[in-house]
């Protein structure tokens, strides 16, 4: 390090917090408010607050971040926003550090070969190399964590130009593939699919807990991984409070119920006023057997339509797991349709496979026996996790890349979330990565592309009907980075393809152009009174409408077989010397995208207070029959992988039948405070189209 003189040792104490903000390495800033140009007038020592719309998930919160002399200091709700109301989870609040994370990729930086350094170059030079590249490629595959908007057509639209075709819908091996794969671990397919089976209607509804006066989980833990936590805890919160009778302060007031079926005590389970521990999977089962109760007590000309398809498709119960009694089953469905206003909700987070795909048709059932379909659950206000990828349509693209492809990944880490995905990923002739940080997937790329934090950015997304968030850049750039709409822009214009709006007669110069197009369409403006709707969108956070008022009238149907075979393939015998093990996200860190900030490593586990690593949790009665005892550290095995050096936890706050392990830690790559923490559970998750997240494993 270059030695501190003591001129610069005073300017350093002089503007010590805006040095600390950047770091110090030898060299000392000179302007403590770092814009060139200003996004607004900034007055030393005088707070100012930009709206944009949270990306630290799907469920796309509004957010208002604080400003300070040329920095961003803090991130909060947007009250205006019609999912999260003012409130945001720890995710949410630390943006912040992932907008100030050290190990963010800094510059442009290209390999030759696999496993050569990445080395720094121009972004002339890059964007040169990747758009020969792309000329003379068989296919361009791009893959993007969920989209929507303005980003979501220039994609789309880039796939269309680098392939000089429309692609269709088929993902078949050899044929034409998807537009644009936009990847979650957390996709929800089997709900999709069990409202496929049911309504012909595949998507992720809306849910409207505050209404409600009975709640049932089916292992869905809402208050932290499940669609929309912020949302649903503020619903939970309204549904739960105190209420009284209509047209009265004082009488016989009411709390709205909620049971919680599931393997673990997660945080929504401590919340409930009842939890029922089941085996992993067999959700299903108790789900299942609640419907049988429900019809058969006739109720509604709905229970009746459903007891009719369940004996055409040839339901036979299944035994209930133990210390589950028919009278306790009996119990649930009464309080289910007694309940002025009930939900049944499917989860795990994640899951996939005939169980999950079961326990969601099975809470379907429900809701729609009980008449609570289009009042608890909305379809006409859908989730735009509902656009997201399949496993099978993220695998059956991956399978077919060959050498002569060039596969372009945007913000998303399949090589750690997907197993297997890492060999496939190497078939392909050129990678592209466009991220912040040098994650896993990175580690594959020949090209590595710094892309603006979500803070720095413009962009706007739709996380369910009606809530239309805008995103502006809250600061400025940090590094030698780039939207990532304007990378798109710029490949097609090199490519000799420029992009146009569909409602535009000319290409676009740049993503803020494109955004303030789609935006002037958005609010039906002419360009005279455009920039009045455009400053108040801006402040507001976007156009935040109620989202659509209305029923949907949806055909029930259910497929003769679909029960019975998702039964036969749901609860597959496990092998001798395994046990069932439950993988689930943890509220600080997801899928694992937040696990290099130090904020959310340190934040104890709201139910084992663990943090900074990962624990198996095991029931105390199981631990006696595998010969465990508590602190021992272990090694987990399943057909698809293993992990090392896991450290027991007994805790009676489970099923005894099952062991649990949190998802989100174990990373090879990303930087200092994720790589070497704690274990990869997504590595036991088989490697197939449809994994199964209930998987037999051996410990030792």
């Amino acid at each position: 390090m270059s030695e501190l003189s003591r001129r610069g040792f005073l300017k350093l104490a002089a503007g010590g917090g805006a040095a600390v903000a950047v770091g110090f390495a030898g060299k000392t800033i000179e302007k403590l408010i770092p814009y060139v140009t200003p996004i607004a007038p900034s007055v030393p020592g005088v707070w100012s607050y930009y709206s944009t719309v949270c990306r630290e998930c799907p469920a796309g919160c509004g957010m208002v971040v604080s400003h300070r002399d040329g920095r961003v200091t803090k991130c909060e709700g947007n009250p205006d926003h019609p999912v999260n109301r003012g409130a945001l989870c720890a995710r949410g609040q630390s943006a912040v550090q992932g907008l100030y994370d050290p190990d963010r990729i800094r510059a442009p930086l290209a390999r030759t070969a696999a496993g050569q350094e990445a080395k720094p170059v121009s972004w002339d030079d890059a964007m040169a190399a990747i758009a020969a590249k792309i000329k003379s490629a068989d296919r361009v595959v791009v893959i993007s964590d969920l989209q929507t908007g303005s980003l979501a057509e220039v994609m789309e639209q880039f796939q269309r130009a680098a392939t000089g075709r429309e692609r269709s819908s088929s993902t078949a091996p050899g044929s034409e593939q998807r537009k644009v794969l936009y990847y979650e671990p957390f996709n929800y397919e089997p709900l999709r699919r069990a409202n496929e089976i049911l309504f012909d209607n595949a998507v992720v509804p809306a849910y409207h807990l505050e209404s409600c006066d009975f709640i049932i989980s089916f292992a869905a833990d809402f208050l932290e991984t499940w669609i929309s936590p912020v949302q649903f805890a503020g619903q939970f919160a309204q549904a739960h409070s105190y209420r009284f009778p209509d047209n009265s302060s004082y009488g016989k007031g009411s709390v709205a119920r909620l049971v919680y079926v599931g393997p673990r005590v997660s945080m929504t389970a401590a919340n409930a006023d009842q939890y029922i521990p089941v085996p992993a999977g067999r959700e299903a089962v108790i789900a299942m057997a609640m419907v049988e109760s429900v019809v058969k007590q006739g109720r509604s000309g709905k229970s009746l339509e459903v007891q009719a398809a369940l004996k055409k498709s040839g339901y036979s119960p299944q035994p209930l797991p133990e210390g589950i009694t028919a009278k306790q089953i009996d119990e649930l469905a009464e309080a289910f349709l007694s309940a002025k206003l009930s939900v049944a909700l499917a989860g795990p987070a994640g899951a996939t496979g005939p169980a999950a795909v079961l326990t969601a048709l099975a809470a379907n059932l429900l809701n729609y026996a009980a008449e609570r379909i289009d009042v608890a659950v909305d379809y006409m206000n859908v989730r735009s996790l509902s656009e997201t990828a399949t496993a099978q349509q993220m695998r059956e693209n991956l399978n077919g890349l060959t050498p002569k492809d060039v596969l372009i990944i945007h913000n998303a880490n399949p090589a750690y979330t997907m197993s297997g995905a890492a060999d496939l990923i190497r078939h392909a002739g050129t990678v592209i990565y466009m991220g912040t940080l040098h994650d896993e997937t990175a580690e594959l790329s020949h090209w590595i592309l710094p892309i603006d934090s979500p803070l720095e950015s413009w962009g706007d997304y739709e996380p369910m009907d009606g809530a239309n968030g805008l995103m502006q850049p809250t600061m400025a750039r940090l590094y030698d980075s780039r939207n990532a709409g304007d990378v798109f822009l710029d490949l097609a214009k090199s490519l000799g393809r420029p992009l146009t709006r569909v409602d535009s007669v000319a290409p676009a110069e740049n993503f803020l152009q494109w955004l303030r197009q789609r935006w002037q369409k958005l609010g039906k403006r002419t360009e005279e009174n455009f920039e009045e709707f455009w400053t108040e969108s801006l402040r507001r956070g976007g156009l935040l409408g109620p989202g659509i008022d209305a029923a949907l009238v949806i055909p029930f149907r259910l497929p003769a077989t679909e029960i019975a075979d998702l039964i036969k393939a749901a609860f597959p015998p496990l092998p001798a010397g395994q046990v069932s093990l439950f993988v689930w996200p943890t509220i600080m860190l997801f899928d694992g995208r937040t696990a290099n900030r130090g904020w959310l490593q340190e934040a104890p586990e709201p139910v084992s207070y663990a943090c900074w690593s990962s624990w198996l949790d095991v029931h105390p009665d199981l631990a006696r029959k595998l010969g465990l005892e508590d602190k021992d550290v272990v090694r987990i095995r399943s057909e698809a992988g293993q992990v090392e050096n896991v450290s027991v936890r007994l805790t009676e706050l489970q099923s005894p039948e099952c062991v649990c392990l949190a998802l989100g830690q174990g990373h090879t790559a990303m930087g200092h405070n994720a790589v070497g923490t704690g274990v990869n559970a997504w590595r036991l998750l088989p490697a197939t189209a449809e994994r199964d997240m209930f998987v037999g494993v051996q410990i030792e």
